[in-house]
């Protein structure tokens, strides 16, 4: 499905990437708070707030939960698991269109090609914060503090003059610390279980 959106999406652009000539939609997305905190990061922290208290409080939420953790047992236990799955494609489909726009809006374009690797930083990012990759664990906040960690993990490389040994140094070092987190994960539950 991936590969059909990104189709569709070149088909419509014609390929390069289309200038984005509306500067208030720019000005809007990077503006700064006190000229220092980002509109986005705000809208990024109400949305996590939100998220977490449907994911803990609502019934919707501990679906999600139940349906990832095992989805068999979620579906005898009276669960529309078709239903939940549906929703968290729709929702899922619905934030990356919001990722979409401050994508844009950062880098004055739209182009089919941006974004394109995101999956993996975001699947590192979750990881790092504590969400199991089996599903059904994790918490909203870890999660975000997994995305800040890899963020500044990001700028020290850059800053720290390692991307310009290599271009691909960083994928190497995200990939590496992935790795390493899945490991302990993976032997702390082995652990558990003997």
């Amino acid at each position: 499905m991936t590969w059909v959106a990104k189709g569709i999406a070149e088909s419509v652009s014609k390929g390069p990437p289309i200038a984005i000539k509306l500067s208030e939609f720019k000005e809007f997305f990077n503006y700064k708070i006190g000229g220092l905190v980002p509109v986005t990061f705000i809208f990024a922290v109400v949305l996590l707030l939100f998220l977490s208290n449907m994911l803990k409080n609502r019934r919707s939420g501990r679906e999600f939960y139940a349906v990832g953790s095992n989805q068999y047992a979620a579906f005898i236990s009276g669960t529309n698991t078709k239903g939940v799955l549906m929703k968290a494609y729709i929702i899922n489909a619905l934030f990356a269109g919001i990722a979409g726009v401050f994508i844009a809006a950062f880098t004055g374009s739209g182009f089919a090609g941006l974004g394109t690797d995101y999956e993996l930083y975001t699947i590192a990012a979750v990881v790092m914060g504590g969400v199991a990759m089996t599903g059904g664990e994790g918490k909203m906040y870890l999660a975000f503090f997994g995305v800040i960690i890899l963020r500044l993990l990001n700028k020290v490389v850059v800053y720290s003059g390692l991307s310009s040994v290599s271009g691909f140094i960083e994928g190497i070092i995200i990939g590496g610390i992935l790795i390493l987190v899945l490991f302990i994960n993976s032997s702390r539950k082995g652990g558990a279980k003997a």
